[in-house]
């Protein structure tokens, strides 16, 4: 299977590629979601995690012919499969010639276009989040359980209870996602407001202090805050926004990428680095542009992976926080 680039064609920009290659984009959260675990092949069966045999008490008594008990992980009946994926912009002669430092041009065009790659990143993860299907376990808020019901919605009694139906599956979750209009409302929320007034007072853009409160009152570790928008009109037609995260919140387990694979999470992004990647988890590649075209460079970031689901029972969504 061919990775989207052009073998010979292409000349891969190593100095810049280093130089970009670590780039995450101010408020992207996506790389924690779905952390990146390098894979040499594209395709293969990945491990998924089976929280009844994990928690499982085997007979670990060895007997005098020393055989101990085997236990082994479950593959998964499916495969991940690294999909090409690559954007790419042009840097015309004239262009260089005036910036004061033509590296400084291509890098900033470079994570211009790892912005856009990172968008469509946490517009799939959210999209998997928010789908019943892709969850353990699901609760829908209707009028006066919302949190934006001032008086009888009650955020942290919802998100502990969220906590409790993971925990009833066998895991402890670290990570919750919050999105910021959500946060908003929870801070206004009076029963919110009750249980937190002895810690400090509290107001809708104090959003350090908020993460801290829920934290704390949760103890839930990670407390993530996106406030993503994406234009959702065709191209070439007037912008329209939307919102990435919706008004949902999501408990989950987060994974931790290891030299053997990973450790039990929710989710993981099979980043392909082998072939012409070179161990490398993307590629920044540049090439002269045909006379027809302009004179100048073709740039182009080039990437190849899978996002999968590999512990669905290690998270709970709250559909529907605000009315």
């Amino acid at each position: 299977m061919t990775v989207g680039l052009r073998g010979s064609a292409l000349h891969i920009d190593v100095p810049l590629t280093n130089l970009v290659i670590d780039y995450v984009p101010d408020e992207y959260i996506v790389q924690d979601i779905f952390p990146i675990i390098p894979v040499q092949k594209e395709t293969d069966k990945y491990f998924i995690w089976n929280q009844g045999d994990g928690m499982r008490i085997h007979d670990d008594i060895v007997g005098r012919d020393m055989r101990v008990k085997l236990i082994e992980r479950g593959l998964s009946n499916d495969n991940y499969v690294c999909q090409p994926r690559g954007l790419g912009t042009r840097i015309y002669d004239l262009d260089m010639e005036l910036a004061d430092a033509v590296l400084d041009l291509k890098r900033a065009d470079a994570e211009l276009l790892m912005s856009s790659i990172f968008r469509g990143w946490e517009s799939r993860a959210a999209t998997t989040l928010q789908s019943t299907s892709s969850v353990g376990c699901s609760q829908t808020l209707t009028g006066a359980t919302q949190f934006s019901a001032v008086n009888s919605g009650d955020p942290i009694g919802t998100i502990l209870t969220g906590i409790e139906t993971i925990e009833a599956a066998g895991i402890t979750p670290d990570s919750i996602i919050i999105p910021k209009k959500v946060l908003r409302r929870i801070a206004q929320n009076n029963r919110f407001q009750a249980k937190t007034m002895y810690t400090k007072a509290l107001f809708p853009g104090m959003e350090r202090e908020l993460v801290n409160v829920i934290g704390d009152a949760t103890g839930l570790k990670n407390v993530y805050v996106p406030g993503l928008l994406k234009n959702t009109a065709n191209e070439g037609a007037d912008a329209v926004f939307g919102e990435i995260w919706s008004d949902n919140i999501h408990i989950f387990k987060k994974g931790t990428p290891g030299p053997r694979g990973n450790t039990a999470g929710y989710a993981y992004t099979f980043r392909l680095t082998g072939g012409v990647y070179a161990g490398r988890t993307l590629a920044v590649s540049s090439y002269r542009l045909a006379e027809e075209n302009g004179k100048g460079i073709q740039l182009e970031v080039h990437l190849a992976q899978d996002e999968k689901v590999v512990g669905k029972a290690f998270s709970h969504t709250i559909f529907d926080c605000l009315a």
